[in-house]
């Protein structure tokens, strides 16, 4: 079972998962290209996110339906990282903005479902481009022209920051340019940072500063003069820190109040040339919106490498909102959706309505029926909202049952600044789906009571059902 609350983020209630999609069209690139295992590496190094609450208690589901149905819903969508996003999104993208920049062909017979790649639009050479186009994205603001997005600290984790904490975060953010404040976590746990078990000793143990970009993971510490007597579980720490593929600095507190700029300048001296290009990114493309008007490399990434990630991502987000009673199944809901960055929201419901409907109508008498929403949405349009009952708008119009946030590049513990700009008002009681920070795999699958479907029933619409479920997760025609 996921964790409802973590006491040790403070009044916040939240929750972590780890889930990514990919095109199915990359298989049939050949098995020997590398491109599809550093594809699948991307896609897993950004696949953690959190659905977080200021206000609302994150309670798992004593319903035994609705737990049901998210179990068997939730393993289909977490059933690999990355998995297949939904055949009909990927249609969607590759003959949609993906068009630009690839050629396919939708399988229409055989046994496989989806599309086949044909060929690239893009110059020569350029399957390794996407991929390091893809992290440059990863490692800027949406837009330029809108307020730096800061993490906002609780009272207890506050109270853990000394004056040369604030001191050091000044100058980090001075020193590399106010951007840069989006990537850093003050006070992470060490837990979210480690993938794997953590020792015992170091449980609920938590470092100064995480500043985590594609290509760079670093740890800094300030050592006061408690540290003298904590050399031994610092040297612990630093070597379980690094094991995970985290690079740890120490600074004195005392050089922090003295001497802070000349050795941040040190530190950025060593960097090694993929940190380099990380922390020279806004430098160079300014923010995701100019890199996609001005590169075509780029917006092939956006499209067909981080919107199947995000979209897979928000998808299980969504999906843990009902199971864990952010979001009510039982009843119509009217949503305000603030999209951060990309439009993704939409989409995620339409594949989370389809496939919930599906497994129902296997067992009826044993899961939920579908949610019922309509959505309104601040952003920009989905792919298509086919299906769903949508209305884009400019602000808040009335009173709404939940309010999502929603963003691929935001860090956790943070305000989108559309949503604090356009509904301040609605911004402490809004569910937050954002990135989460370090490299904590969640792989706990949900529980639930089991139900059992015959292939052989009377039927044709269960087995009409089941043929597109398997469809879904495996990409197969006929069973």
């Amino acid at each position: 079972m996921i964790p409802p609350y973590d006491e040790l983020h403070g009044t916040m209630s939240r929750f972590r998962y780890t889930a990514s999609g990919r095109l199915g069209f990359w298989d049939s690139l050949p098995r020997s290209d590398t491109f599809r295992s550093r594809l699948s590496s991307l896609l897993a190094a950004n696949a953690h996110a959190v659905v977080e609450s200021d206000v609302r208690d994150l309670v798992e589901t004593n319903d035994s339906g609705l737990a049901a149905i998210t179990a068997i819903c939730d393993k289909i969508i977490a059933r690999g990282n990355p998995a297949l996003v939904a055949p009909g999104f990927e249609n969607l993208l590759l003959s949609g903005p993906g068009s630009e920049s690839f050629s396919f062909q939708e399988l229409a017979n055989g046994p496989d479902v989806g599309g086949m790649f044909l060929g690239s639009r893009l110059p020569e050479g350029s399957g390794n481009d996407l991929l390091d186009a893809a992290l440059d994205l990863l490692d800027l603001l949406y837009r330029a022209d809108v307020p730096v997005s800061e993490q906002a600290l609780s009272d207890e984790l506050q109270q853990l920051c000394s004056d040369e904490e604030d001191s050091f975060y000044a100058g980090l953010v001075a020193a590399l340019g106010p951007w840069v404040a989006g990537f850093i976590q003050r006070q992470p746990l060490i837990s979210d940072l480690v993938d794997g078990a953590l020792p015992a000793g170091l449980a609920g143990n938590r470092v100064d500063f995480a500043l985590q970009m594609s290509r760079l993971h670093w740890v800094f510490e300030i050592d006061g003069l408690q540290h003298a007597d904590e050399r031994e579980k610092d040297a612990w720490r630093d070597r379980t820190l690094r094991q995970a593929g985290w690079e740890v600095f120490r600074i004195q507190a005392a050089t922090v109040r003295s001497d802070l700029d000349r050795w941040l300048r040190e530190v950025f001296e060593r960097a090694e040339d993929g940190e380099s290009r990380s922390l020279e990114a806004a430098n160079e493309w300014g923010s995701v919106e100019s890199a996609l008007k001005n590169s075509p490399v780029h917006r092939a990434a956006w499209h067909t490498v981080l919107m199947p990630l995000a979209v897979q991502r928000c998808l299980r987000g969504l999906l843990m909102m009902y199971r864990y009673g952010a979001l009510d199944a039982g009843r119509r809901q009217r949503l305000l959706v603030v999209e951060e960055d990309a439009p993704m929201v939409v989409d995620a419901f339409r594949s989370l309505l389809e496939l919930w409907g599906l497994v129902h109508a296997l067992s009826p008498g044993l899961s939920a029926p579908p949610p019922s929403v309509s959505l309104e949405v601040i952003g920009a349009r989905a792919l298509s909202d086919d299906g769903i009952e949508v209305r884009y708008i400019g602000e808040p119009d009335g009173e709404y049952d939940a309010v999502i946030s929603h963003s691929l590049l935001m860090g956790e513990g943070r305000v989108g600044p559309r949503l604090a700009t356009v509904a301040p008002g609605l911004a402490d009681g809004a569910i937050r789906v954002c990135r989460a920070i370090g490299r904590r795999t969640e792989r706990r699958l949900l529980s639930s009571q089991s139900f059992h479907y015959r292939l052989d029933g009377d039927s044709d619409a269960p087995d009409s059902a089941m043929q597109r479920l398997l469809q879904i997760a495996f990409r197969k025609r006929d069973f």
